[in-house]
Order: C-alpha cells, then structure tokens, then sequence
C-alpha cells in the first residue's frame, strides 16, 4: 500500500506559502492556471492538491526562467493550455 504522499516540510517555510499564495492568485486570475486547476479539480482532485500542483508548476517555470534568462512565454511553458 502507498503512503499517502504530502508536500514537503523541509524547504524553506516563508518560500512555501509564498508559493502558496501565488498559487492561488494565479489559479483565480490567470486563465491558464485555472484550465489547469479546472482539469485537476474534474479528476476529483482534493483543493490542496490542485495547490500544491499549481505551486510545483509555478515553481519549475520560475527556475526555468532564472536558468535560461528568458522572458515567460506562457505559450511554451503552458502548452496547449495558452
């Protein structure tokens, strides 16, 4: 049996609701983040999961843009879902 996975404890705490309430901004205001949420919240995902979901993706598009020192293309990292 699977352990019930949860978000990790061990990163910085202040980054992490930082995270957090980016997350939720952008799962109301950006039209992307809430095709994705909507697509996760239809496979009876729990909210917090759709945030933490949300969180990782913010986080993979900040370290993609500090990486390349590119601007954000939402086109390229959303997808199909820009």
């Amino acid at each position: 049996m699977h352990k019930r996975s949860c978000i990790d404890r061990q990163s910085h705490r202040q980054l992490r609701q930082l995270l957090c309430w980016c997350a939720i901004t952008a799962m109301r205001t950006d039209a992307q983040f809430q095709a994705f949420a909507q697509r996760l919240a239809a496979r009876s995902k729990p909210h917090k999961v759709i945030i933490v979901a949300v969180m990782r993706k913010l986080r993979r598009i900040v370290y993609g843009v500090w990486k390349n020192q590119t601007d954000y293309d939402p086109a390229k990292v959303l997808g199909s879902l820009a």
